[in-house]
């Protein structure tokens, strides 16, 4: 069931805010069809205030962090079910820590009983919840800059060895009549096979090893049909560029000079 939430507001009736999760729930045809503000439902926590209006629609919070997905919640004034910890959000119009005093001293003209504590920045609250997440996420972006450098140094090696093995096959083929574009085809249609080769290779290990960052995404799947279409077309233009000072080194063989190094 929906857990209760509390929130503070001018009206003293028993009225009840929902989140979009919990408007589908009840009307599965939220946002179109009819609309949840002016029902009335039963608060399912302790029955005691009976059927309680709606009186808006609230976007849903990640309660549990960003990897659990939002669950249903309403939120009824604090007067009906007063909280044990109460939570005040200040905007101001320079450094936040800086109004720590104004702020207690307005909540102490309110009930001088009521302390105000653990004042802090809702920066320094963020990089609480998300510091280890950003630091993975960084880690990894890291090593995945270095392992895209490694390929495109490793293909370039390669096809330009390959080149290096096949310079008497190319210097004949410019003897026979090939021109220069035939060899630039021919050396980047070899790499393109063996870019995609490695590409459908890579895809299928990052399909098996997806579910290890399940943890670490936030509205994102991990086999995001963007990304890995991104990917695929990053690599190929990599592969390609990778390959082409090969090939138009290639292109350019003397097939006099050729036939003498064989």
């Amino acid at each position: 069931m929906p857990v209760g939430r509390c929130a503070t507001g001018p009206r003293l009736a028993v009225d009840l805010i929902i989140n979009e999760t919990l408007a589908r729930l009840l009307w599965p045809n939220y946002p179109g069809g009819e609309n949840p503000v002016g029902h009335r439902i039963e608060e399912a926590y302790d029955k005691a205030d009976g059927w309680m209006e709606v009186v808006g629609v609230v976007a849903d919070i990640h309660e549990g962090g960003l990897a659990s997905n939002p669950v249903p919640e309403f939120y009824i004034p604090c007067i009906v079910h007063p909280p044990q910890t109460a939570y005040l959000v200040l905007r101001t119009s320079g450094p936040p820590l800086h109004f720590a005093s104004v702020l207690r001293k307005a909540v102490l003209d309110v009930d001088p009983d009521q302390p105000v504590s653990d004042v802090k920045t809702m920066d320094s609250v963020l990089a609480k919840a998300f510091g280890e997440r950003r630091w993975m996420i960084g880690l990894l972006g890291s090593f995945a800059a270095v392992a895209l450098v490694l390929a495109v140094v490793g293909f370039y090696g390669g096809i330009a060895y390959s080149v290096a093995r096949r310079t008497q096959e190319l210097g004949i083929r410019r003897a026979l009549g090939a021109q220069q574009a035939d060899i630039l085809r021919l050396v980047l249609r070899r790499a393109l096979t063996l870019s995609l080769t490695g590409i459908v290779i890579g895809i299928a290990g990052a399909f098996a090893l997806t579910r290890f960052l399940k943890a670490l995404l936030f509205q994102v799947t991990a086999t995001d049909p963007a990304v890995f279409a991104a990917t695929v077309v990053l690599f190929t233009v990599v592969a390609l560029a990778a390959s082409y000072i090969p090939a138009r080194r290639a292109a350019r063989i003397d097939p006099m000079v050729a036939l003498r190094i064989g």
